[in-house]
């Protein structure tokens, strides 16, 4: 058997012209001058390449490792996130990650990518056996498997690594901490940038293929011995082994998607303008998972980002000196519920996790210049996939978490069949939060939270004398248009909506992907007016379709997206 290493991509082939679709490598020989015992089997699709690649690597490597719940060392193929961890590549000698001094108090660094060019971060945790390993996904190599999940990827691959999906770059940070009670034993685990909960089912959906599964919420901030997303899975009592996503956009309860988010997401990464600090108070916390009540002095910052993709990363040892040149971390957990005002309308209700940062928390902290706050911001849109422009609101005191936006009233249908005529109405008002601290400097903007309802109490049918579907709004339109179908993607059904400034004969049509015409939705004369017509795509495969409105010399033609 002969091996031939490929420096760049960190995988070994393998060639042996007694193995067919099925391999095995059954007689003792050496890897890299190491000895590999006998009786390794791989097991693959070999029409697939780079999954049997995979396997192979993982079976080669239990001369080295056992199993892990995290990267290419998973006990199942559907399992990996086809990523060897940092601390394996640097067991088998194939990186030596730079190490840096924890008495260096702060060090710079530029990081390139890790799986073309090995460069990786390896710091020690005061006091501790413990490391973080720092390492930038850019996504360079096909081999760069990490982050397999998110609902992008699901979509495109089923969370194999053909064909490959580029998402999910930016800068990973994987603590090094086996045996910890609050890292489950594991090796190496990755501080997800969403953070560390304790979490809760709020229901069970039964799922065609993978029957009762548990919808899980996040609750409460817990850095010392909460979970990751990665980690809901192993939550005493509760198996979820292919983590499923409710849809924020919907009131239906049977509105989940199947993401395999415990293999990554788009969320996971620190990145520019997303998440750039890392420290003993942010969420995740930089404390050791040994004695994680004492502060570890250990701060990342994201300093920038260059064209090629490489990161610069700043090092702190010393949280006196991150305090003083560091905003504090982003707010998280926002949420927004329902401040009743009546049985059937309520203003908005914004909460959020606190920020612990002795610079925010306290007026009188430091060099302290002006009273620590929150600052809430607040956007609005038709469509509740569409991220709002956002306006600055107010502010609260830095002891607050939540405020009820008393500006906005929202209308739901309790027991009310709201008809076509109302979805004019349906407005999403999100909502995100920065904190100030003690100096005027702030942080990034939070993660949207958001709530979607009617903005008049609207819960009649349309007048079924009157022209099919009219609005209720008696404002004539300006110009044409046909907007984006709500919801998109959907399933089976979504909402049409058009303007007509003039009279005129209207015709919308379906098609597929491929210019074959559907189904004709409107064919007749309508009066100027706003108008919403539905579609229903039951008989239909899931797939990419368009509609097209013509109204005299006006044409127009968008895109949605059938998901079954």
């Amino acid at each position: 058997m002969n091996y031939r290493r490929i420096p760049n991509d960190s995988l070994w082939f393998f060639r042996n012209s007694s193995v067919g679709g099925i391999g095995t490598i059954g007689t003792a020989a050496t890897l890299d001058g190491k000895f590999i015992g006998t009786g390794v089997t791989a097991l693959g699709l070999l029409n697939r390449l780079t999954r049997t690649q995979v396997i192979v690597l993982h079976e080669v490597c239990h001369y080295f490792f056992g199993h892990t719940s995290l990267g290419l060392m998973t006990p199942g193929h559907g399992g990996s996130s086809y990523q060897m961890s940092p601390h394996k590549r640097e067991a088998i000698g194939y990186i030596q990650p730079i190490v840096v001094n924890s008495g260096s108090g702060t060090q710079t660094f530029t990081l390139r990518d890790y799986i073309k060019y090995g460069d990786c971060l390896k710091v020690p945790i005061p006091n501790t056996s413990e490391y973080y390993y720092i390492a930038n996904h850019q996504k360079k190599s096909k081999y760069d498997g990490l982050a397999r999940g998110s609902n992008t990827c699901w979509l495109s691959s089923r969370a194999e690594q053909d064909p490959y999906c580029d998402k999910n770059k930016g800068l990973y940070i994987y603590h090094s901490a086996g045996g910890c009670s609050n890292n489950f034993g594991r090796e190496i685990d990755l501080e997800n940038a969403e953070g560390k909960w304790d979490w809760e089912v709020a229901y069970t959906v039964n799922d065609p293929q993978l029957g009762n599964t548990p919808i899980m919420y996040e609750i409460t901030r817990n850095t010392s011995t909460g979970s990751e997303e990665y980690g809901k899975q192993m939550i005493p009592n509760v198996y979820s082994p292919i983590i499923i996503n409710d849809d924020l956009c919907s009131n239906d309860p049977n509105d989940y998607t199947i993401t395999f988010d415990d293999k990554g997401d788009e969320l996971d990464a620190y990145n520019n303008d997303y998440d750039e600090i890392f420290s003993p108070w942010s969420n995740p916390s930089s404390n050791s998972c040994s004695n994680p009540s004492t502060n570890s002095g250990l701060t990342f910052n994201l300093e920038s980002q260059d064209t090629s993709g490489a990161i610069t990363i700043k090092v702190y040892f010393n949280d006196v000196t991150a305090l003083l040149e560091l905003p504090p971390s982003k707010p998280k957990n926002v949420k927004v519920s329902r401040d009743l005002i009546t049985q059937s309308s309520y203003h908005p209700k914004v909460k959020w996790d606190a920020n612990i940062e002795p610079d925010f928390v306290s007026a009188t902290y430091g060099t302290a210049l002006v009273e620590p706050r929150y600052q809430i911001y607040r956007g609005h849109s038709e469509y509740c996939d569409t991220e709002p422009t956002y306006t600055y609101l107010t502010s609260v005191a830095s002891d607050v978490t939540e405020y009820t936006d008393n500006s906005v009233t929202l209308y739901f249908a309790n027991e009310f069949n709201p008809g076509p005529g109302c979805a004019l109405y349906i407005r999403t008002y999100s909502y995100k939060v920065v904190a100030k601290d003690n100096r005027g400097m702030s942080s990034l903007k939070s993660q949207r939270g958001l709530i979607t309802d009617y903005i008049i109490a609207c819960f009649g049918e349309a007048d079924p004398e009157g022209p099919d579907n009219l609005s209720f709004n008696l404002d004539i339109p300006k110009e044409y248009k046909i907007y984006q179908n709500y919801p998109n993607p959907f399933n089976p059904v979504t909402n049409i909506q058009y303007d007509l400034p003039f009279d005129n004969f209207v015709s919308i049509k379906i098609y597929d992907v491929l210019g074959k015409e559907i189904s004709t939705l409107i064919n007749e004369f309508k009066q100027a007016g706003s108008y919403i017509t539905s579609f229903n795509g039951s008989n239909l495969p899931s797939g990419i379709y368009y509609y097209k409105i013509i109204a005299g010399s006006f044409e127009q033609v968008r895109k949605m997206i059938l998901i079954k």
